[in-house]
């Protein structure tokens, strides 16, 4: 029986492929979607975003061209827009000769819709800026050190006038990242809008991760805002420090007049405290902790 064994596999191979080969080589029947390519357009024209951009066709065939059929990622309907179906429309049965690559090797039983009424609109193509989409969990004591870089910053959007001049920005896809601890770049796709087109389709995003610490920034000078002439304020002390805290290499780098200590005469003079208490304004990615003093003394004089 072991001697037999080989032989044995080898008849039911032989028999399997013949099946196999016998089978499809009998006629079959699907239903399948094929996306729709409308070609001649003038370069100022586009057709209405209601048109489909697919259509159901039902085929019949001998199942090994099924087989290339569904393996056949440039499959495309085109149909070509020309001045006498502006406006008015086409059969799609009619159009076969420009589809021989599917009227050759299959019959072409039914197509859905059968009919479509071709309108036209004015093209439009601008820029749009991009906006990621992230959802971001960090690391214990790790977090985000500078704005996210987005490269290209805007893309080019094209299609009918009117959806264009809707669309405000193209957003990411909603990407989740976990656990992060260092500097990460990565693509990532952008969301498709029906109707337009997205060049390009993805953009490089950049994100400094670092170890968040606290600094302190001595020697800031505070400035009094809306002070007129004929008036001098005195201020003690006339300088603070600052406590930040960012990204351990991000805020090494910040100078103290990157920092600013603002005060408001005209708020200052509504107080009678002879205290007040300065705004803080730092550079982007730095968040606030304290300023020491918490209180400014002034005393305003004229002259």
């Amino acid at each position: 029986m072991k001697q037999n064994l080989p032989s044995i596999l080898i008849s039911l191979l032989l028999a399997m492929g013949a099946w196999i080969f016998i089978t499809l080589s009998g006629d079959f029947y699907i239903t399948s979607k094929i996306p729709v390519v409308y070609s001649n357009l003038p370069p100022n024209l586009i057709v209405d975003h209601s048109l489909p951009r697919e259509i159901e066709v039902k085929l019949k065939g001998q199942g090994w061209k099924f087989i290339s059929f569904h393996f056949n990622s440039d499959k495309k309907f085109t149909i070509p827009v020309s001045k006498d179906s502006i406006n008015s429309g086409v059969y799609l049965a009619n159009l076969l000769d420009e589809n021989s690559w599917l009227s050759s090797d299959f019959g072409i039983i039914d197509i859905q819709p059968p009919y479509l009424s071709i309108k036209t609109e004015k093209v439009e193509i601008t820029q749009r800026n991009v906006v990621p989409e992230l959802a971001l969990q960090f690391e214990q004591g790790f977090g985000l050190a500078d704005k996210i870089k987005v490269l290209p910053a805007s893309v080019r959007v094209r299609g009918s006038a009117k959806i264009v001049s809707e669309i405000r920005q193209i957003k990411t896809v909603k990407t989740t990242l976990n656990g992060l601890k260092e500097k990460m770049v990565f693509e990532v796709n952008l969301e498709g809008i029906k109707g337009v087109e997205i060049y390009p389709q993805k953009v490089t995003l950049e994100i400094d991760v670092q170890k968040i610490a606290d600094r302190e920034i001595e020697g800031v000078k505070i400035t009094v805002l809306d002070k007129p002439e004929g008036r001098e304020v005195v201020l003690v002390p006339d300088e603070v420090t600052v406590v930040i805290r960012g990204g351990i290499e991000r805020i090494g780098l910040i100078k103290p007049d990157e920092v600013k200590a603002l005060l408001n005469y005209n708020e200052m003079i509504r107080d009678s405290s002879g205290t007040t208490v300065p705004n803080i304004v730092l550079p982007d990615n730095v968040s606030f902790v304290d300023v020491k003093p918490a209180r400014i003394r002034y005393i305003i004089k004229q002259y």
